[in-house]
Parts: C-alpha cells; structure tokens; sequence
C-alpha cells in the first residue's frame, strides 16, 4: 500500500520513518483513537497549540473538511461510516481531554506510546466508553 500510496503522491524513498510495523485498524474505536492520537502527536511534543495548526498533518482536513497538504483519501467509507462522523468522532476524541493525559500516563510508566504496542494500550486505558 505505502508502495502504490508513494507512486500516487509522487514521492520517492521511504514513506515512514522507522522500524514500524503495520497493524489492521479492526473496529471504528481504534481508527477514531488512532488518527486522533496521529494528530495530536505535534500537539504533544510542543511544535503547535492545536492539531490543526501542523502543516504536515491530516488534522486539518479532517477538521474542515478542506483538502490539506496530506491528502485524506479513502476508497471506501470504514467500517460504513462517512468521512464526516469520522471527522466529528476524530475532533471529539481530540478535545475529550483524556487522550493527551493518557499519553502522559504511559511516558510516566516507561511506555513508548509512539509504537504499535503503545498505541493499543492507550486504546485499552481509553476504553471504548470514554
């Protein structure tokens, strides 16, 4: 995908930085924490006040609906729900105040919430009621 994704926008090298693997997004939850926590992830280390602030993020298509320098394209609607709830669940999780404390729950226990294990646990801590 990152392959066909690099020819698409015309890039070439590496897509992602970093020993990464790739995991399967299996429930609108974890897509929703995910992109939020991408986001925030600026946010988080000081470079901007707000996700939509960062030029290099998909945050602000996603807020505004207008195109941004990372283009957010999906061929199909996950788990068959529009881009437009994804956007207002994505903003929500943003801004419900837990998703940043809970980064800083992890850090303060000596766990990289950056890597794919640190990311379903902060899924886990949130919980799908939060």
């Amino acid at each position: 995908v990152s392959v066909r994704r690099q020819s698409d926008l015309g890039i070439q090298g590496r897509f992602w930085e970093g020993p990464y693997d790739a995991r399967p997004v299996l429930n609108r939850f974890s897509l929703v924490t995910r992109v939020a926590y991408d986001h925030l992830n600026p946010v988080k280390i000081g470079v901007v006040q707000r996700p939509e602030e960062y030029k290099w993020s998909s945050a602000r298509s996603w807020a505004t609906g207008e195109p941004g320098l990372i283009p957010v394209s999906l061929l199909t609607e996950p788990f068959g729900v529009p881009m437009s709830e994804l956007a207002r669940d994505v903003r929500a999780q943003q801004e419900n105040r837990l998703l940043l404390p809970a980064m800083d729950d992890l850090a303060n226990r000596g766990v990289d919430w950056s890597t794919p294990e640190g990311l379903d646990l902060l899924e886990k801590l949130l919980g799908e009621d939060s």
